[in-house]
């Protein structure tokens, strides 16, 4: 499957960089609340002068839609920092043609149980100072079987 990639254009000496999220390895099953769940950023400076200041962003309450009684929690290697909702990641400088990949796993908890499988949808974002404004990755859908709070069914 194809990921949409999202990009930021401008002129020949404009920064361009496009963000892709997706599942690292085939997920063809409903996750488990707090089963690991491997993912990875594709972050990639198609532009011809270097990103400085890169930073990821992930505020699943501002940008993700997260059904009610869902939280999402992340683990990388990399330490992060918070900016309000939002878990910030500094990834510093990406040269021209360069392509970062940042592993994240996720992890879901659920206050409540229902009847089917939870569709969740993420979205990350890249900033820079030398970029316009954010530039959105395409939106990580997962299914999350929220069914095995109370029951226990795998």
């Amino acid at each position: 499957m194809t990921l949409p990639l999202v990009t930021a254009c401008g002129g020949d000496s404009a920064p361009s960089l496009s963000v892709r999220w997706q599942h690292d390895g085939a997920v063809s099953r409903a996750v488990l609340p707090s089963e690991a769940l491997q993912t990875a950023v594709y972050v990639e400076n198609e532009g011809d002068l270097a990103i400085e200041g890169l930073v990821l962003r992930f505020d699943h309450v501002d940008t993700g839609l997260v059904p009610f009684g869902l939280s999402v929690g992340t683990a990388t290697r990399v330490s992060s920092r918070f900016d309000g909702a939002a878990q910030v990641w500094d990834l510093g400088t990406l040269q021209p043609g360069q392509t970062m990949v940042f592993p994240i796993s996720l992890w879901f908890d659920s206050s409540t149980v229902t009847l089917e499988p939870r569709q969740v949808s993420l979205v990350i974002s890249a900033e820079s100072p030398g970029l316009e404004g954010q530039v959105m990755s395409n939106a990580l859908e997962v299914e999350v079987d929220t069914r095995a709070v109370v029951t226990g069914n795998r």
